[in-house]
């Protein structure tokens, strides 16, 4: 992951917790993962397809759900904030909406990061501040993206995601 993704990654983070500090919130424990795929020539993704993804770093992304390359979730308690981000370092792509999902495999759930994710711009970045994902330690974690039938297929694509877990 590159420095500045990690830095966008971060300042979304940070965002989104500065705006948890009001004065009903109590604070509990906050665990981050993180998700990222790819080879280092990068990926281009196919129209209309669903792809599965998780802790592969230098690998390209399954098209088969419960792959191997999944997260687990250090504790109980629920997902509160996600973000996605979708590096172009080749062609961008047209305007169609990509769907970026959390699902949790273990508990055969799921929730959307957004449904409006793009790839026209190097650096294209989704969250959701508002998410509710119950999860429970061990559960096993994997993104799944859904591609549009683009008119123009992005190219060299890094996909990078950072879940954060709301301990109970």
């Amino acid at each position: 992951m590159s420095m500045i993704t990690r830095a966008l990654m971060y300042a979304a983070l940070i965002a989104w917790s500065s705006a948890q500090t009001s004065a009903a919130y109590t604070p509990k424990q906050l665990h981050t993962l993180f998700f990222g795929s790819n080879i280092s020539a990068g990926f281009a993704p196919a129209d209309a397809t669903t792809y599965y993804w998780g802790s592969q770093i230098g690998v390209n992304p399954a098209t088969v759900a419960d792959s191997q390359f999944r997260g687990v979730s250090p504790v109980t308690g629920t997902v509160a904030f996600g973000s996605v981000v979708l590096q172009v370092d080749g062609t961008l792509g047209s305007s169609e909406n990509i769907t970026h999902t959390l699902n949790n495999i273990t508990a055969a759930t799921s929730q959307n990061i957004t449904t409006t994710g793009v790839a026209t711009a190097q650096k294209n970045i989704a969250t959701n501040s508002a998410m509710t994902l119950a999860v429970t330690a061990g559960d096993k974690l994997q993104m799944k993206m859904v591609t549009p039938t683009w008119a123009t297929n992005p190219t060299i694509t890094y996909w990078y995601a950072m879940i954060v877990i709301r301990g109970s």
